[in-house]
């Protein structure tokens, strides 16, 4: 974003807020753009501008040193984030969701996103547990405005995944679990 704001010679004003109170404010073009691990499934797609998919994230499983990978998941103590899409799809698996606080302390296999695997120095295995396509948020009508922010997106494209590591890693070592509140960009 600080990339973006130099190139158009606009500040930022980075707020944070629940998503509810973040996209209510960007529908009443309160703010010009909301970041922060938006998926496109999101139900405020109908009353903002979501961009195209700037990064695809995979949910699988992380397996520490030593264990074995397996598919079957049958009985398997896996740590998850708890109240994500990941929990579901690990129970109908058969698989026994563990409540994932910070960073995994014991061997067990986790499932996350395939960056945050890799940063606990996990190895990712299918299955593929779930899919994210995260986007930025818009005001609705504002195309040029969300034409930049697109083109911008796309031209950095195989930048993002290490962008994002390096962003959570060095902002706060802790928000490599998902952080709670969205960031919100206003220009």
């Amino acid at each position: 974003m600080r990339e973006l704001a130099e190139r158009i010679q606009s500040d930022i004003q980075w707020v944070s807020g629940s998503d509810t109170e973040l996209f209510r404010a960007l529908a009443a073009f309160e703010l010009d753009l909301v970041i922060g691990g938006i998926d496109r499934s999101s139900p405020w797609r109908k009353e903002v501008a979501f961009t195209r998919p700037y990064h695809v994230s995979r949910i699988m499983v992380g397996w520490p040193t030593g264990r074995s990978a397996t598919r079957e998941l049958d009985a398997i103590r896996i740590a998850v984030q708890q109240h994500t899409s990941a929990v579901r799809k690990l129970e109908d698996r058969g698989a026994v969701p563990v409540a994932l606080r910070g960073q995994p302390s014991e061997p067990l296999p986790v499932a996350a996103e395939e960056w945050q695997i890799s940063a606990w120095g996990l190895r990712a295995s299918p299955p593929v547990l779930d899919t994210h396509k995260r986007v930025f948020a818009l005001p609705p009508g504002e195309n040029g405005w969300l034409q930049t922010v697109q083109r911008f997106l796309f031209e950095r494209r195989d930048d993002v995944p290490a962008m994002i590591r390096s962003q959570l890693s060095v902002a706060n070592p802790e928000s490599r679990i998902r952080p709670s509140l969205s960031e919100v960009a206003s220009r």
